[in-house]
């Protein structure tokens, strides 16, 4: 070949990769303005139940195309084979963006039928692989960061579905899709040795960008798990704003007991609004979006943060409860464990795990101490002189609010020893009433 047909096959190569790059520049830059305008988590299109290796949004599945069609760049494969229709942008100049793309790639194959070798040098591919790995870095960064802060808003506006989609369910998808190509970050030694200074410096430009890109990887790593954490606190405000808002107050409390009209002989009213508004939309969207070892921690985060703020509400506002207010309050903790193990689709490791909260136990040991009169000695066992009493009110044991036989072989332990600061719940009983009997006043005697 003539040195001129050289140089201009080698021109030729150069600028169909450069074409190559900045259709996908665009095609970058007009998914980065879709995330952008997503804003409310209303905004957000959900998939519903998709498997496991499905996107669970569309957004996401939008990044995971612009990564997959890198990697494939990277193996030396055709971006016409792994574009996707769902890659196109909502602006109006989209398609004209597409059918650019398919005419570039086309034009690129035809020219070059290499593994990213669009010219002839050694050096040229691995600045083209030193380009893509910056792109890919940059995506990986606007995609960790738009969740990370999109997130934690959907989050205080407990929007569930929309927090574990993204953060959990398309993070995690999006980190296995890179971590299983992990190898094209590898430059190889002979190549950053070269007496070549040109594929010298190509490679260590190739090598600083393939760090900047782990480092990117092991960030989004990490981000669903601190994500998770912020659950917890607040899981507890929301409690606390809806227990304020629904929870009896204090003469409730005192005035239940026979010929009120408030037997304790199901849940309060307030105990399923509780349940509904705080922990239900949590389960259902952990059952449909996230593995089994997610749907626990956050179950088990959600479950705590609201058990804790339950009995903060209790405390903060020094509710008394008679006896049978104390009955009450016992089957309204034990009805949301009966929730849990009934009306849920958990995960069977799931549920077992939630069920073993030492805070469930805090609460029935709670209650249990409520059955209690102030100056009471506690003993090891949990009061059944109590109990008996209250279920023999209709003569059957369903009518009793006490702990199933079952919890009590799994832990000896009684549920009062749970509770750390006991003498603070045992005040919380109302005392009986003592009518003091006075002498009569000496001007009314004979």
């Amino acid at each position: 070949m003539s040195p001129i047909h050289s140089t201009l096959d080698s021109v030729s190569s150069y600028l169909h990769s450069l074409t190559l790059l900045l259709s996908w520049d665009k095609k970058i830059q007009s998914c980065f303005e879709i995330a952008t305008k997503i804003k409310r988590p209303e905004q957000i299109h959900l998939n519903q139940s998709p498997d496991s290796t499905e996107w669970a949004t569309t957004i996401g599945r939008k990044f995971g195309d612009i990564v997959s069609t890198c990697i494939s760049l990277m193996e030396g494969q055709s971006p016409e084979g792994v574009t996707d229709s769902s890659i196109t942008s909502l602006s109006p100049h989209s398609i004209l963006l597409n059918q650019n793309q398919e005419e570039f790639s086309q034009s690129a194959i035809k020219s070059s039928n290499t593994k990213l070798r669009f010219g002839k040098s050694e050096e040229e591919p691995l600045s083209d692989e030193a380009q893509i790995l910056f792109r890919l870095d940059a995506t990986l960064s606007f995609y960790t960061s738009w969740v990370v802060k999109r997130t934690k808003l959907w989050l205080n506006n407990w929007a569930i579905p929309q927090f574990l989609a993204s953060s959990q369910r398309d993070s995690k998808l999006l980190w296995q899709l890179l971590k299983s190509k992990e190898s094209i970050l590898i430059t190889r030694v002979l190549l950053l040795n070269n007496e070549n200074i040109s594929i010298r410096l190509s490679a260590k430009q190739r090598q600083l960008c393939a760090d900047d890109f782990r480092d990117s990887l092991n960030s989004l790593r990490i981000m669903p798990e601190e994500l998770l954490q912020v659950v917890g606190p607040i899981c507890e405000t929301l409690s606390l704003a809806t227990l304020q808002s629904c929870m009896p107050s204090g003469n409730h409390w005192e005035g239940i007991g026979p010929g009120s009209g408030l037997d304790p002989d199901k849940p309060s009213p307030y105990v399923r609004i509780f349940i509904g508004r705080v922990i239900e939309p949590v389960i259902v969207a952990s059952v449909e979006f996230v593995s089994p070892s997610v749907q626990e921690a956050v179950g088990k985060q959600v479950v705590n943060a609201a058990s804790e703020a339950w009995l903060q509400y209790i405390l903060q506002t020094k509710i008394r409860f008679s006896e049978w207010g104390a009955v009450q309050l016992l089957r309204d903790f034990m009805s949301l464990r009966d929730w849990i193990c009934s009306e849920t689709s958990l995960a069977e490791e799931a549920r077992k795990a939630i069920l073993e909260l030492e805070i469930l136990k805090r609460c029935q040991g709670v209650a249990y101490l409520l059955l209690r009169s102030p100056g009471d000695v506690l003993g090891v066992g949990k009061p059944s002189r109590k109990t008996k009493r209250i279920s023999s009110r209709n003569g059957s044991r369903e009518s009793s609010p006490s702990v199933s036989e079952s919890s009590i072989a799994e832990d000896d332990i009684p549920p009062e020893m749970y509770v750390s600061n006991q003498q603070m719940w045992l005040e919380l009983r109302r005392r009986r009433k003592r009518f003091q009997i006075f002498p009569l006043s000496f001007c009314c005697r004979d």
